[in-house]
């Protein structure tokens, strides 16, 4: 296992955006979803015609390992620190042998720490809830398209949610309106510009967040919207989480049910 390549600060902030606080959240979030079983099962077709699988943008593992559990070999590359380590440590509770993890990212043109030049070709390049910035990047997409052998897999929001409950605070909170991210649609529209007709497949799950307790919850939302609330507005965060979570079954554990969300599958040979 290479744990040793830099992890660098990359110009979509993947390392630093992601730190432990962050990681262990949606760590956590992946434990309690059925999102990395609707996925793969939406795979299913295509894993069956492959024996290697990378994972760019691996986070904690979410696809990396119940993908280990179908194919020969899964090479991960994540930027993150903190996912990085999670991701080792569930690949070991899982019992899974044959993922090859890299603590690396993508700057400019290239993966860092020697990574770039030395990654085999691979059956299949899956790119899962990455930055718009980054899949729609030319020298990306030229670059992915070499190292992969049969298939390119894009996985990215689809429709409309309310993200985090962000329509809701930030106009509570911040005193305007939250811009909402990029959508499928997008990355499939720069696709069709470079000639690529790819096929989309839609799936549907659910990716609630669970906490320790209330005050894990809070310091989630002030982490995320990185604020250092006044009483008053601290108070405006409480009253409103206090309407939105649900106890999660044990005691004074909570949940924020973001309710079902739809995610496009976007895919084509090379």
């Amino acid at each position: 296992m290479k744990n040793n390549l830099v992890s660098c600060y990359n110009s979509y902030l993947m390392a630093t955006k992601w730190d432990k606080k962050r990681s262990d959240w949606y760590c956590r979030a992946v434990e309690k979803s059925n999102y990395p079983g609707k996925a793969v099962t939406s795979l299913t077709t295509l894993l069956r015609k492959c024996t290697s699988v990378i994972d760019i943008g691996a986070g904690c593992g979410a696809l990396s390992v119940p993908i280990a559990r179908k194919v020969k070999k899964v090479t991960a590359i994540e930027p993150s620190k903190w996912m990085f380590e999670l991701l080792l440590k569930r690949s070991k509770k899982a019992g899974i042998k044959n993922i090859r993890a890299y603590n690396t990212g993508w700057k400019g043109n290239m993966f860092q720490g020697g990574l770039h030049s030395t990654i085999k070709s691979h059956d299949m390049v899956i790119c899962a809830n990455l930055p718009h910035n980054l899949v729609c990047n030319r020298g990306f997409l030229e670059y992915i398209t070499k190292i992969s052998s049969k298939y390119i897999v894009f996985i990215q929001s689809a429709g409309r949610w309310n993200r985090f409950y962000y329509e809701d605070l930030y106009p509570k909170l911040l005193k305007k309106r939250y811009k909402r991210e990029a959508d499928y649609i997008e990355t499939y529209f720069f696709l069709h510009k470079q000639g690529i007709f790819a096929n989309i497949k839609m799936f549907d799950y659910y990716f609630d967040q669970p906490f320790d307790d209330f005050n894990d919850a809070l310091d989630f939302w002030k982490h995320r919207l990185k604020l250092k609330l006044t009483s008053k507005k601290e108070k405006i965060l409480a009253d409103f989480l206090n309407k939105k979570l649900v106890p999660l079954g044990r005691a004074g554990a909570l949940t924020a049910p973001f309710g079902l969300r739809k995610a496009a599958l976007i895919w084509w040979k090379t």
